[in-house]
């Protein structure tokens, strides 16, 4: 009994000291003036940074088992070309901490406050940053890396040994701004809240509301705490949701090894109303598509390698759904893919094919901008983009939606290699047609060399340019065989250099002749009487064919076929495009048809040189000239005046309407001649065409007089 009093009279003792000394420590620190070391605090940041910092409000401390220190109206000046004085400021900072903690070295804040702080990072014109301190940033380095007694880190000092918990955090009125000089852009990040707390359980709950450039978002969720975070064999959670530009955002799972990125697990989806509701927050420009969502599963896939399974995404009509990869482990990043979609809707990126076709109008005199003399552009292909990662991938694709058109039955593999890409196979569909296609493109620094090959078989044209929103313009089936290759550090360098060949086939199409005022003035009206020379009766053209053959070698593109046959007339091409100047040299020579006359209403008095004379395409590209070939029309006018000073109009008719086609269809000879690669032989021979001539003169004045003849003798 009496040890057992001596013990309980020890322990009682022991407590009484023990609270003894927590009182005169309490009543002490109480009676300190934490504000007499103002100063010194002020001076030696001054030296530290050539910046003066200032505490205009007190120093508190507030005694207890969970002492509190607070420090009220602190600012640090900013650099003296700053756009405000201060750098930062804060209305006020209370930490409170746990002493018990303390015994066993370690640090537990249970709550860290800060009300109202402002920060500004900038830059002047120059762009030097306020966060650069010169000469006072230089004399504090030399004096840390100064030789020093070295000494274990005590339990005030950080330290691997060193535990630091937060219980709760909260951020009140908070604005994050930047501002580059050089730009004149800002950015803002305001906090009205940000409150994350960690229960008894180690799980961390976070909630954030603010506004980015005056866009509100907010963050919520749960997280493990920072125990769970640095082991990395244990699980830490996260299960996030986000809320900003109408886009709700969540990350649900967990990470076994956080900072090694391992054992990752995460499920992330992605979804809103609109795209265009993100472009206040994002400065975008992004097109309202309708709704929009992805979704997939997180993994890693080794070291510094990740994947994603489950994918699955939705903008508007369109759809994709597959598997991706990503490892970061070697030279470069090396991504594989594996996507599949229903439905890809390339119809809001089109011109819409309601729009008005108009007239180019020419611009007023007084219009500063100067129209550039160049179609190719000039501008530096980025070559070096294809040194940037490795990949490979295949792409399936059930339809392209186009305007009145659709693509199907898309394939496509790929693979990008030490800055290759090679799209070893494209296949299409459209409607009975088909496309069949490769390409290569590699990169030699600064070019790009190209090759490629395309076949297209009876792919509908109006589909085709649905690209341009005109899919009335041509109805027909195209047929075109393409083979190029070519290097440059830009298109036009490309097509300069370009060697390959173009054949295309078109076979009972139709010519919506309003469309060609999209040429312009006289070449809308010369090309029109060319191909029509009664357009102004119809809407459309009905073309027989359409066939070319170009042979391009060192940048030139000479003419092997080029004919245009329609109902009334047949024009024959011939000669260069200069893709190195963009320079054309085209002859065009319009043939029209027997019996051109008959069955339509055109009057005597129309100018029959106009349906027979040959033209000259020349000037370039950004500029085409449609006019008279005057070496040409000579023989021409000839003909005709020939014939009407021998046999009046009835002989000029005939003079001019002999050069033209037979009841032959010129077709099939310039589609033989296309396929082969040889040149077109159906013109006729000036010689020829003057015999000719001559021969269908007597013939149709044989047939007046008999007809004469036989109207007398009734």
């Amino acid at each position: 009994m009496a040890k057992g009093r001596v013990i309980k009279w020890t322990i009682g003792i022991i407590a009484a000291l023990a609270v003894l000394c927590v009182g005169g420590i309490a009543y002490v620190l109480s009676t300190l003036d934490l504000n007499q070391f103002k100063a010194d605090i002020e001076t030696n940041v001054q030296k530290a940074t050539g910046r003066k910092l200032t505490l205009a409000g007190d120093v508190k401390l507030q005694i207890g088992l969970s002492p509190a220190l607070s420090v009220e109206s602190v600012s640090f000046a900013n650099a003296e070309w700053g756009s405000q004085p201060n750098l930062a400021s804060i209305d006020r900072l209370e930490v409170q901490v746990a002493v018990l903690p303390l015994l066993r070295g370690a640090v537990n804040i249970k709550r860290l406050i800060l009300i109202k702080p402002e920060i500004l990072i900038e830059t002047n014109k120059d762009g030097k940053s306020n966060l650069d301190f010169g000469d006072a940033e230089k004399t504090a380095a030399s004096a840390e890396s100064s030789p020093k007694e070295t000494t274990e880190p005590s339990s005030g000092q950080t330290g691997e040994g060193l535990n630091i918990d937060v219980d709760e955090f909260v951020l009140q009125d908070a604005r994050f701004t930047y501002k580059d000089g050089q730009s004149g852009s800002s950015q803002e990040l305001a906090l009205s809240l940000v409150r994350a707390s960690l229960d008894s359980a180690n799980k961390l709950t976070l909630s954030v509301t603010g506004a980015y450039n005056g866009q509100p978002f907010e963050v919520n969720g749960e997280t493990g705490g920072l125990e769970a975070a640095m082991n990395p064999k244990a699980d830490w959670p996260l299960h996030i949701t986000a809320k900003a530009g109408g886009a709700v955002v969540t990350v649900e799972g967990a990470v076994q090894d956080l900072n090694g990125l391992a054992g990752i697990a995460l499920a992330f989806s992605v979804e809103g109303k609109s795209l265009a509701d993100l472009n206040a927050i994002s400065g975008a420009s992004l097109p309202d598509l309708g709704k929009y969502a992805l979704s997939g599963k997180l993994a890693d896939a080794g070291p510094k390698a990740f994947k994603i399974s489950g994918l699955k995404g939705q903008l508007g009509e369109s759809d994709v759904s597959g598997e991706a990869a990503l490892d970061m482990g070697g030279k470069r990043p090396d991504i594989v893919l594996s996507l599949t979609s229903k439905t890809l809707d390339l119809r809001p990126f089109l011109p819409d094919k309601s729009e008005k076709v108009e007239k180019p109008k020419s611009k007023p005199a007084a219009e500063p901008k100067k129209k550039s003399d160049r179609v190719l552009p000039n501008d530096p292909l980025p070559a070096d983009l294809l040194l940037l990662a490795d990949a490979k991938g295949d792409i399936k694709i059930e339809t392209v939606q186009l305007q009145d058109f659709a693509l199907t039955g898309i394939l496509a593999a790929f693979a990008l290699k030490n800055g290759t890409l090679d799209v070893s196979s494209l296949k299409a569909a459209g409607g009975e047609g088909t496309l069949d296609m490769t390409l290569k493109a590699a990169a030699k620094g600064k070019n790009l060399d190209l090759t490629g090959k395309a076949v297209l078989d009876q792919l509908n044209i109006g589909g085709l340019l649905g690209f341009l929103g005109v899919t009335e313009a041509f109805k027909g089936n195209l047929d075109m065989e393409l083979d190029f290759a070519g290097r440059g550090a830009s298109v036009r360098d490309i097509m300069g250099g370009l060697d390959g060949f173009l054949s295309m086939s078109v076979k009972d199409g139709q010519l919506q002749n309003k469309y060609l005022d999209l040429l312009g003035g006289d070449m809308a009206t010369g090309f029109l009487r060319m191909i029509n020379p009664v357009a102004e009766k119809k809407d459309y053209t009905k073309v027989n064919c359409l066939i070319a053959r170009l042979n391009v070698v060192k940048g030139e593109a000479q003419t092997k076929v080029m004919v245009m046959d329609t109902e009334y007339m047949s024009v024959v091409g011939d000669g260069t495009i200069d893709f190195d100047t963009e320079r054309l040299n085209m002859s065009l020579d319009p043939m029209p048809k027997k019996g051109v006359l008959s069955g339509v209403n055109i009057d005597v008095s129309f100018s029959m040189s106009e349906l027979a004379q040959p033209f000259a395409l020349g000037g370039t590209l950004a500029s085409p000239k449609l006019v008279l070939d005057r070496t040409k029309a000579v023989l021409t006018l000839g003909k005709g005046v020939g014939g009407a000073l021998l046999f009046g109009p009835a002989g000029a008719a005939a003079a001019l309407l002999s050069t033209g086609q037979s009841d032959e269809n010129p077709c099939e000879s310039a589609a033989k001649a296309a396929e082969q690669g040889t040149k077109y032989q159906g013109e006729e021979s000036e010689k020829g065409a003057a015999e000719k001539a001559a021969d269908t003169v007597v013939n149709e004045i044989k047939g007046v007089g008999k007809g004469l003849k036989n109207l007398f003798s009734q």
